[in-house]
Protein backbone atom coordinates (compact mmCIF):
# COMPACT_ATOMS: atom_id res chain seq x y z
CA UNK A 1 0.00 0.00 0.00
CA UNK A 2 1.51 3.31 -1.04
CA UNK A 3 -0.55 6.20 0.39
CA UNK A 4 -2.69 6.98 3.41
CA UNK A 5 -4.93 9.78 4.63
CA UNK A 6 -5.81 10.14 8.29
CA UNK A 7 -8.53 12.36 9.66
CA UNK A 8 -11.17 12.65 12.31
CA UNK A 9 -14.67 11.41 11.35
CA UNK A 10 -16.45 14.56 10.14
CA UNK A 11 -20.20 15.10 9.90
CA UNK A 12 -21.27 15.52 6.23
CA UNK A 13 -17.88 17.10 5.42
CA UNK A 14 -17.07 19.46 2.57
CA UNK A 15 -16.06 18.19 -0.86
CA UNK A 16 -12.31 18.50 -0.18
CA UNK A 17 -12.61 15.77 2.47
CA UNK A 18 -13.94 13.36 -0.16
CA UNK A 19 -11.26 14.41 -2.62
CA UNK A 20 -8.71 13.45 0.02
CA UNK A 21 -10.33 10.02 0.35
CA UNK A 22 -10.24 9.70 -3.44
CA UNK A 23 -6.54 10.56 -3.55
CA UNK A 24 -5.28 7.82 -1.20
CA UNK A 25 -5.14 4.03 -1.13
CA UNK A 26 -6.36 3.89 2.47
CA UNK A 27 -8.23 6.46 4.51
CA UNK A 28 -8.39 6.10 8.27
CA UNK A 29 -11.01 7.71 10.48
CA UNK A 30 -8.91 8.05 13.58
CA UNK A 31 -10.69 8.23 16.93
CA UNK A 32 -7.93 7.87 19.55
CA UNK A 33 -7.46 11.62 19.92
CA UNK A 34 -9.07 14.30 22.08
CA UNK A 35 -12.63 15.28 21.32
CA UNK A 36 -13.72 18.88 21.00
CA UNK A 37 -17.43 19.56 20.73
CA UNK A 38 -17.29 22.60 18.46
CA UNK A 39 -15.57 20.91 15.51
CA UNK A 40 -16.51 19.41 12.14
CA UNK A 41 -17.16 16.09 13.89
CA UNK A 42 -20.46 17.37 15.28
CA UNK A 43 -21.43 20.19 12.95
CA UNK A 44 -21.26 21.59 9.45
CA UNK A 45 -22.52 24.50 7.39
CA UNK A 46 -25.52 24.48 5.05
CA UNK A 47 -27.81 27.07 3.49
CA UNK A 48 -30.77 28.44 5.45
CA UNK A 49 -33.74 29.79 3.53
CA UNK A 50 -35.09 31.52 6.64
CA UNK A 51 -32.09 33.83 7.02
CA UNK A 52 -30.84 33.58 3.41
CA UNK A 53 -27.40 32.78 4.75
CA UNK A 54 -25.24 29.87 5.87
CA UNK A 55 -25.96 28.25 9.23
CA UNK A 56 -24.52 25.43 11.31
CA UNK A 57 -26.29 22.12 11.76
CA UNK A 58 -25.12 20.42 14.94
CA UNK A 59 -25.44 16.80 16.07
CA UNK A 60 -26.38 16.32 19.76
CA UNK A 61 -23.81 14.27 21.66
CA UNK A 62 -22.77 13.33 25.15
CA UNK A 63 -19.19 14.54 25.31
CA UNK A 64 -16.17 12.45 26.35
CA UNK A 65 -12.39 13.03 26.47
CA UNK A 66 -11.65 10.88 23.39
CA UNK A 67 -13.54 10.66 20.09
CA UNK A 68 -13.93 6.90 20.43
CA UNK A 69 -15.99 7.35 23.60
CA UNK A 70 -18.37 10.05 22.34
CA UNK A 71 -21.96 8.85 22.24
CA UNK A 72 -24.88 10.45 20.43
CA UNK A 73 -27.57 11.91 22.66
CA UNK A 74 -30.03 9.04 22.19
CA UNK A 75 -32.76 10.73 24.24
CA UNK A 76 -32.89 13.74 21.93
CA UNK A 77 -31.70 12.11 18.71
CA UNK A 78 -35.11 11.43 17.15
CA UNK A 79 -36.30 14.97 17.80
CA UNK A 80 -33.07 16.35 16.36
CA UNK A 81 -33.31 14.06 13.32
CA UNK A 82 -36.88 15.17 12.58
CA UNK A 83 -35.82 18.82 12.86
CA UNK A 84 -32.80 18.21 10.63
CA UNK A 85 -34.92 16.52 7.98
CA UNK A 86 -37.45 19.36 8.04
CA UNK A 87 -34.59 21.85 7.64
CA UNK A 88 -33.39 20.03 4.54
CA UNK A 89 -36.88 20.03 3.07
CA UNK A 90 -37.40 23.72 3.82
CA UNK A 91 -33.95 24.94 2.79
CA UNK A 92 -33.33 22.77 -0.26
CA UNK A 93 -36.79 21.82 -1.47
CA UNK A 94 -36.36 24.04 -4.53
CA UNK A 95 -32.84 22.82 -5.33
CA UNK A 96 -32.47 21.23 -8.77
CA UNK A 97 -31.43 17.81 -7.45
CA UNK A 98 -33.43 17.70 -4.24
CA UNK A 99 -35.59 14.75 -5.31
CA UNK A 100 -32.63 12.47 -5.98
CA UNK A 101 -30.36 13.61 -3.13
CA UNK A 102 -32.74 14.09 -0.22
CA UNK A 103 -33.83 10.40 0.15
CA UNK A 104 -30.27 9.11 0.55
CA UNK A 105 -29.43 11.74 3.16
CA UNK A 106 -32.60 10.94 5.07
CA UNK A 107 -31.73 7.23 5.05
CA UNK A 108 -28.15 7.88 6.21
CA UNK A 109 -29.08 9.89 9.29
CA UNK A 110 -29.78 6.93 11.56
CA UNK A 111 -28.72 6.20 15.13
CA UNK A 112 -26.20 3.30 14.85
CA UNK A 113 -26.58 0.29 17.19
CA UNK A 114 -23.42 1.34 19.04
CA UNK A 115 -24.72 4.86 19.51
CA UNK A 116 -21.22 6.20 18.85
CA UNK A 117 -20.45 9.39 16.97
CA UNK A 118 -17.60 7.59 15.21
CA UNK A 119 -19.93 4.95 13.75
CA UNK A 120 -22.58 7.55 12.90
CA UNK A 121 -20.16 9.64 10.86
CA UNK A 122 -18.44 6.59 9.38
CA UNK A 123 -21.76 5.31 8.04
CA UNK A 124 -22.52 8.67 6.43
CA UNK A 125 -19.05 8.96 4.88
CA UNK A 126 -19.09 5.36 3.63
CA UNK A 127 -22.51 5.85 2.04
CA UNK A 128 -21.39 9.02 0.26
CA UNK A 129 -18.18 7.34 -0.95
CA UNK A 130 -20.29 4.57 -2.46
CA UNK A 131 -22.67 7.04 -4.11
CA UNK A 132 -19.78 9.13 -5.48
CA UNK A 133 -17.98 5.97 -6.70
CA UNK A 134 -14.89 6.63 -4.62
CA UNK A 135 -12.79 3.47 -4.44
CA UNK A 136 -10.75 3.52 -1.27
CA UNK A 137 -9.99 1.28 1.67
CA UNK A 138 -11.97 3.17 4.31
CA UNK A 139 -10.99 2.11 7.80
CA UNK A 140 -11.96 2.91 11.34
CA UNK A 141 -9.44 2.72 14.15
CA UNK A 142 -8.78 -0.77 15.51
CA UNK A 143 -7.29 -2.08 18.73
CA UNK A 144 -3.76 -1.72 17.36
CA UNK A 145 -4.23 2.03 17.69
CA UNK A 146 -4.11 1.74 21.48
CA UNK A 147 -0.63 0.25 21.20
CA UNK A 148 0.39 3.02 18.83
CA UNK A 149 -0.87 5.65 21.26
CA UNK A 150 1.29 4.09 23.98
CA UNK A 151 4.36 4.36 21.73
CA UNK A 152 3.87 8.00 20.73
CA UNK A 153 5.59 9.70 23.69
CA UNK A 154 8.72 7.49 23.77
CA UNK A 155 8.99 7.64 19.95
CA UNK A 156 8.63 11.44 19.93
CA UNK A 157 11.24 11.87 22.63
CA UNK A 158 13.68 9.46 21.01
CA UNK A 159 13.43 11.08 17.57
CA UNK A 160 12.81 14.69 18.65
CA UNK A 161 9.45 15.11 16.92
CA UNK A 162 6.13 16.42 18.18
CA UNK A 163 3.39 14.02 19.26
CA UNK A 164 1.10 14.61 16.25
CA UNK A 165 3.93 13.89 13.83
CA UNK A 166 4.94 10.82 15.84
CA UNK A 167 1.40 9.45 15.62
CA UNK A 168 1.25 9.80 11.84
CA UNK A 169 4.70 8.27 11.32
CA UNK A 170 3.83 5.30 13.51
CA UNK A 171 0.58 4.75 11.59
CA UNK A 172 2.44 4.96 8.27
CA UNK A 173 4.87 2.33 9.54
CA UNK A 174 2.04 0.15 10.82
CA UNK A 175 0.43 0.02 7.38
CA UNK A 176 3.72 0.10 5.42
CA UNK A 177 2.86 3.22 3.41
CA UNK A 178 5.31 5.54 1.71
CA UNK A 179 3.14 8.63 1.28
CA UNK A 180 1.02 10.60 3.71
CA UNK A 181 -1.50 13.03 2.15
CA UNK A 182 -3.21 15.75 4.14
CA UNK A 183 -5.51 18.70 3.55
CA UNK A 184 -4.08 22.25 3.27
CA UNK A 185 -4.63 22.98 6.97
CA UNK A 186 -2.00 20.39 7.77
CA UNK A 187 0.77 22.71 6.58
CA UNK A 188 0.62 24.35 9.99
CA UNK A 189 1.12 21.00 11.72
CA UNK A 190 3.58 18.93 9.69
CA UNK A 191 7.04 19.42 8.20
CA UNK A 192 8.08 17.59 5.05
CA UNK A 193 11.75 17.26 6.04
CA UNK A 194 10.79 15.53 9.28
CA UNK A 195 8.78 12.91 7.35
CA UNK A 196 11.61 12.43 4.87
CA UNK A 197 13.87 11.40 7.77
CA UNK A 198 11.64 8.34 8.11
CA UNK A 199 11.31 7.60 4.39
CA UNK A 200 7.80 9.06 4.08
CA UNK A 201 6.68 11.60 1.47
CA UNK A 202 4.36 14.31 2.80
CA UNK A 203 1.92 15.74 0.27
CA UNK A 204 -0.86 18.30 0.64
CA UNK A 205 -4.06 18.15 -1.34
CA UNK A 206 -5.20 21.51 -2.66
CA UNK A 207 -8.78 21.40 -3.96
CA UNK A 208 -9.32 23.47 -7.08
CA UNK A 209 -12.05 26.03 -6.69
CA UNK A 210 -15.48 24.58 -7.33
CA UNK A 211 -18.10 27.26 -7.94
CA UNK A 212 -21.74 26.55 -8.62
CA UNK A 213 -25.02 28.43 -8.44
CA UNK A 214 -26.37 28.64 -4.91
CA UNK A 215 -29.56 30.30 -3.68
CA UNK A 216 -27.73 33.45 -2.55
CA UNK A 217 -25.97 36.11 -4.61
CA UNK A 218 -22.96 35.79 -2.33
CA UNK A 219 -21.11 32.53 -2.91
CA UNK A 220 -20.28 30.46 0.17
CA UNK A 221 -17.32 28.11 -0.44
CA UNK A 222 -16.70 24.84 1.39
CA UNK A 223 -20.24 24.23 2.59
CA UNK A 224 -21.22 20.68 3.51
CA UNK A 225 -21.29 18.12 0.70
CA UNK A 226 -25.07 18.30 1.17
CA UNK A 227 -25.13 21.73 -0.50
CA UNK A 228 -22.90 20.57 -3.36
CA UNK A 229 -25.09 17.54 -4.06
CA UNK A 230 -28.35 19.46 -3.88
CA UNK A 231 -27.21 21.96 -6.53
CA UNK A 232 -25.02 19.74 -8.72
CA UNK A 233 -26.43 16.25 -8.46
CA UNK A 234 -24.60 13.00 -7.87
CA UNK A 235 -22.99 12.58 -11.31
CA UNK A 236 -21.50 16.07 -11.54
CA UNK A 237 -20.32 16.02 -7.92
CA UNK A 238 -18.63 12.67 -8.57
CA UNK A 239 -16.88 14.19 -11.60
CA UNK A 240 -15.24 16.73 -9.28
CA UNK A 241 -13.50 14.14 -7.10
CA UNK A 242 -10.24 14.45 -9.04
CA UNK A 243 -10.41 18.23 -9.25
CA UNK A 244 -7.40 18.85 -7.01
CA UNK A 245 -3.62 19.22 -7.04
CA UNK A 246 -1.10 17.40 -4.88
CA UNK A 247 1.79 19.53 -3.67
CA UNK A 248 4.94 18.31 -1.97
CA UNK A 249 5.70 19.73 1.45
CA UNK A 250 8.67 22.08 1.46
Amino acid sequence: MSSIGINQPYFFPYIGYFQLIQSVDMFMLYDRVKFSKRTWMTRNRVYSKSVNDQIYITVPVNSAPLIKDVILDAINFDAWRNRFIRQLQHNYGQAEYFESVYPMIEMAVVLPPSGSLQDFNYNIIAMLCHVLEIECNLKTTHAQADLIEERIIPFAEEHDVDYKTARVILLCREYDVETYINLPGGRELYDGKTFQRFGIDLLFLEPQEIRYEQFTQEYYPSLSIIDVLMHNGIAHTASQMNNYNLKSAK
